[in-house]
């Protein structure tokens, strides 16, 4: 027993540096991912659509509990599940979309409350928008509301499986509580909408490699996140390089 204890904090201590030195790389890149969290863009922006990244820190504060109970979680998680459909809904009226990009305006300029309140009458209006589920999670996350960020998130989801910033974001935030088996289903259904993000990638990629422990999953991510961009193309190929080393 006390040589399988000391085994297990041999291991996690290796991940938490492993851990530490990708946190370390993302904070000190002035190109690539800024971070792991999907931001909502303006339905009407010319920028990269669906998302923009913001710079947040991968916060590693959980304590082992037992050594079974992380690395355990990754069995079977080669399985790709099917492509989800969403639902089929009316798009937003021009009021209605118009109203979204002011809560996203409100967002920017730092007035959350403004923000939550027209997103709130937007979910009131229309109850079967994904997108103004998910963007009404994103608001009540930065207000620091984790558990009514999480069910906005879900509601999102209950609409439409593979809605890309709720899942990212909602996965994000159960990985951080160590539920790591649902968050990759989050990620895996998203990318199978969503093949093309490179950021359900990169993050599908760390959870593998830092919880589940299913180092070929994080390198055929890390693989394809780096086919995707030309960002931080030596740092992810250095990462590339140790994960096909101790792979094979």
């Amino acid at each position: 027993m006390a040589s399988t204890t000391r085994g297990c904090v041999a291991a996690w201590t290796y991940w938490g540096k492993c851990s530490r030195d990708a946190t370390s790389g993302m904070r000190n890149g002035s190109t690539g991912p800024e971070g792991r969290w999907i931001m909502p863009a303006p339905i009407r922006s010319n920028g990269p659509a669906g998302y923009r990244l913001h710079a947040v820190l991968l916060a590693l504060a959980l304590l082992v509990s037992g050594c079974a109970s992380h690395p355990g979680s990754g069995g079977g998680s080669r399985a790709t599940p099917a492509k989800a459909t969403p639902k089929v809904v009316e798009p937003l009226t021009e009021a209605q979309a118009a109203l979204l990009d002011d809560a996203l305006k409100r967002s920017a300029a730092g007035d959350l409350a403004g923000a939550e309140q027209r997103l709130r009458q937007l979910r009131e209006e229309r109850p079967d928008s994904a997108v103004a589920a998910a963007r009404l999670g994103w608001i009540l996350q930065q207000e620091e509301q984790p558990q009514s960020a999480m069910a906005a998130y879900r509601a999102a989801l209950a609409l439409d499986p593979a809605e890309s910033m709720a899942a990212n974001n909602l996965a994000l935030m159960l990985e951080e509580q160590g539920q790591f088996t649902e968050a990759r289903d989050l990620l895996q259904t998203a990318l199978a909408q969503h093949p093309d993000s490179p950021q359900l990638h990169f993050n599908l990629a760390v959870l593998a490699e830092l919880y589940l422990l299913d180092l070929p999953m994080a390198l055929d991510h890390y693989r394809t996140y780096q086919s995707l961009t030309d960002d931080r193309k030596a740092q992810v190929s250095g990462w590339i390089a140790d994960l096909e080393r101790r792979v094979n």
